[in-house]
């Protein structure tokens, strides 16, 4: 059976016969990493994933019993299970209550943890005759879930070629960290599993999200009811994500839907349309949602008709004053629904007017119908979107009815087809135009040119790796302040230790064979030629003990660069450093981070378009000396505030950015009235470029293009 689990989590038909039998447990385990790695970045469904996970632990630790536990609703519910049955354990037996608080105790506290056949901890009891081997799956303050591993006896899985006889205590301790640590590094797969997933969901979300926005726009941009109907429950039907969506309304006394998805009209002899209009009846009546999924067959007298959960919002509140109505008031509506015409899934959502915070009345205008046909699922999701849509509808079939009951809007609408009246304006608008050509040419105006840009600190610095390395540990965050000399960031380069210890062994080997001569020249009488032999050795070993010592020395330097320092006090102002370097190999000359120093100069940098640079350096010139061109400018944090400054520089010349070409200027601020000092804060600023007349500056980039091209 455990061999079976271990098969079925690894692709073996890729493989032949030989190939598996020659494969070492070294190369098994890499496949299994490899496996997990690729699978855990895949978008397999989760019960898919739990499968092939819990048969590669099953294979990995040799485990009897494999259980994922997931958090829901802050608790620890088993998801899924490998041969939990040889273990005893289920939901109705005595030992699982016990073994469920050990389990949250564990999830708790955060960290691995061993536990012995009916061993007592501080933390729980075990109630089975398993080790339990439980690691935490924790991702910032919050428990996503537990690993769970059952094994009958303790069993040695670090590493195939390790002696597996231990005699002593300290390292039954070691051995058992080390399978732990190797443990949990296999569950950070289901981590990154579980980080993949989530991020889908927001994905997900965020498309849901623009749909309804572009369905609330063209919903609201629709001035005619009978459009704005239509408009609801088409593309209200994409918003929510169902399959039909109906809309009725109350007009005076009646009630009419005024619109199907997928169909122009309507007709309201069909017994669907009926079916339909009661719904809308006893929503508008009673003010109670319905979420009711109907039954394979005919439902019998007295099935549950189940109320719409979290219906609080004004569309589906009832009136508090009055009596409330039983969900049973839709059953009659619902009997009459066609046999051959009934979905699988039906959502009914009233919609009425704000309650009146003097009576606590609230008009109710019509609902809106959702049904699912070919399935019955209808999740949380869909239910919100649906109230969130007929809020909307809403909102927008009352504005129609008001534009339409606006006096004298037909009047008005019929004036502009009179023929003297048509004159008359025709005249009005010749006069005006004529007006507003003399004054485009007359009237001066402030020419001011936009230009966007970021508020920078000149003292800035960035620190660039001295060796090659991975990032081993990052010391500091964004915006931490930092001392010259801090240690900022620790890199490994395994070459570069490996040298050293080679380089110190050689050392040692040579300054052993130096004593070694030394003692042979003192211990006895030699020859001449004997001496002389042991004198030219113990001059090798001296240059060789000095060759070596250099070498480590500038070995020992290249270790030291490993630890990046702060070359001076400043801010750290890269983002997110931990995702961005942590256990990434960088190469020497590599940027790491930047800092900047918050008492030095700060000022603008405008990224001005080519084009418009030119009256730029026309107006500096013209300004006599000592003056210089003003700029007003807003942040993109607070567009409210407005501040003003003067340009220092102006770029000679042009560079080429995916902006396209630009002119750079630099712009002092006002000390006067300093704005909020945030390194690379977005600015829009205006450039006073001095008087042109006021057509030219209105229809300048126009007259440009005119000179341009055709004039030129």
């Amino acid at each position: 059976m455990r061999r079976y689990w271990g098969l079925v989590c690894y692709r073996l038909d890729l493989m032949d016969s030989d190939t598996i039998a020659s494969i070492t447990s070294a190369e098994r385990r890499l496949a299994l990493l490899q496996y997990m790695f690729r699978h855990s970045r895949s978008q397999v469904g989760p019960q898919q994933f739990y499968q092939a996970f819990v048969g590669v632990l099953v294979e990995v630790f040799r485990a009897d019993a494999v259980c994922i536990w997931t958090a829901q609703s802050g608790k620890l519910r088993l998801t899924k299970a490998a041969m939990l049955d040889v273990t005893g354990l289920a939901p109705n037996a005595d030992c699982w209550r016990p073994h469920e608080q050990l389990l949250e105790a564990v999830a708790l506290r955060g960290g691995p943890l061993r536990v012995a056949p009916g061993e007592s901890t501080v933390l729980g009891v075990n109630p089975l005759e398993f080790e339990l081997l439980l690691v935490p799956l924790i991702t910032g303050a919050s428990v996503l879930g537990l690993v769970e591993l059952l094994r009958a006896v303790s069993v040695n899985v670090i590493s195939p070629d390790a002696d597996n006889t231990l005699d002593t205590s300290q390292d039954e301790n070691e051995a058992l960290a080390l399978e732990l640590g190797d443990l949990r590094s296999w569950c950070e797969f289901l981590q990154d599993y579980f980080q993949s997933r989530e991020m889908a969901a927001q994905a997900t979300q965020t498309l849901s999200e623009t749909a309804f926005r572009t369905f609330a726009m063209r919903l609201h941009s629709v001035q005619v009811k009978h459009e704005a109907a239509l408009v609801a429950v088409n593309e209200g039907r994409q918003a929510i994500g169902c399959e039909r969506v109906s809309l009725g309304w109350a007009v005076g006394q009646r009630t009419k839907l005024l619109a199907a998805s997928g169909h122009e009209s309507v007709n309201e002899r069909s017994n669907v349309v009926q079916a339909l209009i009661r719904l809308t009846n006893v929503a508008i009546q009673s003010g109670e949602a319905l979420n009711y999924r109907f039954p394979p067959l005919k439902p019998e007298e007295g099935a549950a008709i189940a109320p719409l959960t979290n219906s609080d919002s004004n569309a589906a509140a009832s009136n508090p004053a009055q009596q409330q109505v039983p969900p049973e008031i839709y059953r009659a509506a619902i009997e009459a629904y066609p046999l051959g015409e009934r979905p699988q899934r039906l959502l009914v959502v009233p919609m009425g007017d704000r309650s009146n915070p003097k009576t606590g009345v609230t008009k109710r205008r019509g609902a809106l119908i959702v049904e699912q046909f070919r399935s019955d699922s209808l999740s949380d999701a869909d239910v919100q979107r649906a109230v969130l849509v007929a809020e909307q509808v809403r909102v927008a079939l009352q504005r129609t009815e008001l534009l339409a009951s606006i006096p004298f809007l037909a009047f008005w609408k019929r004036t502009t087809e009179t023929t003297w009246l048509r004159r008359a304006g025709q005249l009005a608008l010749l006069l005006l135009f004529t007006a507003g050509v003399v004054a485009l040419v007359t009237v001066p105006m402030e020419m001011r040119l936009s230009s966007d840009g970021e508020l920078l600190c000149e003292s800035r610095r960035t620190v660039f790796a001295a060796e090659d390395g991975i990032v081993r540990e990052i010391l500091v965050r964004h915006g931490d302040t930092l001392d010259a000399g801090q240690k900022v960031l620790v890199l490994d380069n395994l070459e570069l230790t490996a040298r050293h210890r080679e380089l110190s062994g050689q050392l040692l080997q040579t300054r052993e064979r130096q004593r070694s001569l030394e003692a042979s020249r003192s211990g006895q009488r030699l020859t001449e030629r004997d001496q002389l032999t042991l004198q030219t050795g113990l001059g090798e070993a001296a240059v060789a003990i000095e060759h070596l010592e250099q070498q480590l020395q500038r070995m020992q330097e290249r270790i030291d660069r490993l630890v990046v320092l702060a070359p001076e006090a400043g801010v750290v102002t890269s983002w997110n450093l931990d995702q961005s370097l942590l256990h990434r190999p960088v190469r020497q000359g590599d940027a790491l981070f930047q800092q900047i120093d918050p008492s030095g100069r700060w000022a603008i940098e405008l990224n001005i378009v080519e084009d418009r640079s030119g009256y730029v350096a026309r107006r500096m010139s013209e300004l006599a000396e000592g003056e210089k061109l003003t700029v007003d400018f807003v942040l993109a944090t607070d567009a409210e505030t407005r501040f003003t400054g003067t340009v220092r520089e102006l770029a000679s010349r042009t560079d080429l950015t995916a902006a396209g070409h630009i002119v750079r200027a630099i712009v002092d601020l006002d000390p006067a009235k300093s704005p909020p000092l945030r390194d690379g804060t977005e600015v829009n600023a205006r450039l006073n470029c001095g008087p042109r007349p006021v057509g030219f500056v209105l229809f300048r980039e126009l007259i440009e293009v005119v000179f341009t091209y055709l004039w030129y």
